[in-house]
């Protein structure tokens, strides 16, 4: 039962951005009436007021939220940004801002925090909600909610426009899509649970679907394609018993299966290949060791790797191919990696295994990636040749202050922890073409984020739950729903999609204000290249100093941003300047620690 609350009218416009009309808040959830929840005045850090919600009876086995909702208005065909300062205070299970963006009687899309929730006592901190709002939206829900008992304080809440990143597409499926993989800007294909492969051959105008036949109690989990015509699946009973590999060389209309091992933990978590004759795919280990097979013949015959060639695995040592089968990646016509996983507390070191020949022999390297908690492993890795390559890594609970990425720049040989932040526990992450191998994406259950700078930096662009992603250009991307969202295949829109070269060139380099200004302990700095080309982003002190360099490398034409944190700097006046070729624009802005 919903009991709506008309706020006064000043508090409502202090509880919310003065971009937004005053809104009706009210109290929902499973058990409103089990919290006091509303405006309050005495809240106060960076705004004149705010909100609360607190528990008045124990336990609670349920949740309260105080929310509100309005039209898309000007938010209609673009991204919205929601975000607040939260305290919490003896919170029993979580806490956490949520958004949901609905159509016509369905959810299109959707952040809680749950994987990010707030726990116990905190302080006030700052989250965000990035959230694309497609045209056929209608109505837009968000607020706090508190599970179990504890307290929450929110304020400083804002909404603001933020930069699109997906387009839902008419997949025309409702089973789970888990692998992606485009070959060019039009053709893709994609795997999902109970055998279903979905293909789209203009780039996903149109999606048709069929059933390999056969696999009806398999998930498609992990895709290798060679051409419009010809595609790998590797298949898997999520019960740990069946692993097959099928192929088509007609675009689909038929599938043979090429291989099936029914032993006890056969799970196959990838499958690549270097070129059309020479494949690989790994699963999980069998009878002891790391099931690898291996073909020269396009997958006639599948043969397998010697147990005595491959590092026997650790108690409890696995791979984690659900996020799209990315825990294997190829480069060259000789090389491979796949990482792996622990589901225990042993804190047993995550293992990258790489071999120069193939897949026929196999070396284990530790890294520093994050072994804590229950479940911790490689999530992912991306290669941009044969010598660079990033894994990534995810640990539950997801933790921001462990390290999630570690980086190679001699084949897999030695791996060093990345000094840039992956904003999200990442699932799928890959180097995008044709862009100088400087721009990669990285999805997960915690949305999306990407660089342009080769991985220097990362910009948060979602908080929507996301899994499998693959690219073909800079403008041609798709991403898939995963667990979180079945049927939801999403196409990937940046700013500059919709405007011609020309239009770009008029609009000339830009500087945006950093926001917010005065800031502490982040700012952000928008700025647009109207031609892709090198550019620099630097800050400076008032006597000319260079403190910090945060941008200097190749970008595409389009709207960016970046994230400056300083770390040892006093309060006061600084200098922030970009130069793109001939073109240079300086700002200022205020450090208030």
């Amino acid at each position: 039962m919903k009991i709506k609350i008309l706020l006064p009218l000043a508090l409502v416009c202090a509880v919310i951005s003065q971009s937004v009309n005053a809104q009706t808040w009210f109290k929902a959830g499973s058990l409103p009436n089990s919290y006091e929840m509303g405006g309050d005045p005495t809240v106060n850090h960076g705004s004149p007021g705010g909100g609360f919600i607190k528990s008045i009876v124990s336990p609670i086995n349920g949740f309260g939220t105080w929310m509100t909702q309005m039209p898309p208005g000007e938010y209609l065909g673009k991204g919205i940004r929601l975000t607040a300062y939260v305290k919490t205070v003896n919170v029993e299970k979580n806490v956490g801002l949520w958004m949901r963006v609905d159509g016509d009687q369905q959810t299109l899309s959707f952040d809680n925090m749950g994987s990010r929730s707030l726990t116990g006592t905190t302080d006030w901190r700052e989250y965000e909600i990035i959230l694309d709002v497609p045209e056929n939206s209608n109505q837009i829900f968000f607020g706090i909610l508190l599970s179990g008992t504890g307290e929450a304080y929110v304020d400083g809440l804002k909404l603001e426009p933020a930069p699109r990143t997906w387009a839902i597409q008419n997949s025309g499926i409702s089973e789970r899509i888990f692998s992606i993989k485009a070959t060019d800007e039009n053709t893709v294909w994609a795997g999902a649970e109970k055998g279903v492969y979905l293909k789209t051959t203009d780039g996903g105008m149109n999606w048709t679907s069929g059933t390999v036949p056969g696999a009806e109690s398999l998930v498609l989990l992990s895709i290798a394609v060679i051409d419009a015509n010809t595609a790998y699946f590797a298949g898997t009973s999520f019960s740990g018993y069946d692993a097959r590999i099928y192929k088509t060389t007609d675009g689909g209309t038929n599938w043979t299966m090429q291989y099936q091992n029914t032993d006890p933990g056969a799970f196959f978590n990838s499958i690549a290949f270097w070129d059309e004759n020479h494949g690989i795919a790994v699963s999980d280990p069998v009878n002891g060791s790391f099931l690898i097979v291996t073909t020269s013949d396009g997958g006639t015959n599948w043969n397998k790797v010697p147990a005595a060639n491959i590092p026997p695995p650790l108690p409890n040592e696995y791979g984690f191919g659900d996020g799209g089968g990315t825990i294997m990646s190829v480069a060259g016509s000789n090389h491979v990696w796949f990482g792996t996983g622990h589901v225990d507390n042993s804190n047993d070191p995550v293992r990258v295994f790489k071999s120069d020949d193939q897949g026929q022999t196999w070396t284990a390297i530790n890294t520093t990636l994050t072994n804590e908690g229950l479940y911790h492993g490689v999530a992912t890795m991306a290669f941009k040749d044969t010598l660079i390559g990033f894994v990534t890594s995810f640990g539950i609970p997801y933790s921001e202050n462990v390290v999630n990425m570690v980086k190679t720049i001699d084949g897999g040989t030695t791996w060093t922890e990345v000094s840039s932040f992956l904003p999200i526990g990442p699932s799928t992450l890959v180097f995008v073409p044709n862009s100088n191998n400087e721009m990669l994406f990285v999805t997960s259950y915690q949305g999306a984020a990407h660089s342009s700078d080769g991985g220097d930096t990362w910009i948060r662009r979602s908080t929507q739950s996301y899994s499998g992603m693959s690219f073909a250009s800079p403008t041609a991307g798709w991403a898939t729903g995963g667990y979180a969202t079945p049927g939801r295949i999403v196409k990937y829109v940046p700013e500059e999609i919709s405007a011609t070269e020309d239009q770009l060139q008029q609009k000339g380099l830009q500087l945006s204000q950093n926001y917010p200004n005065p800031f502490s302990p982040s700012t952000t700095i928008e700025y647009f290249c109207p031609k892709p080309g090198h550019v620099t982003l630097k800050i400076f002190n008032p006597s000319g100093q260079v403190l910090e360099t945060l941008v200097d490398g190749y970008r595409s034409a389009g709207s960016h941003q970046v994230v400056w944190q300083p770390k040892e700097l006093p309060s006061g006046l600084y200098f922030y300047r970009i130069e793109a070729g001939e073109f240079s624009l300086t700002k200022k802005l205020i450090l208030n620690r």
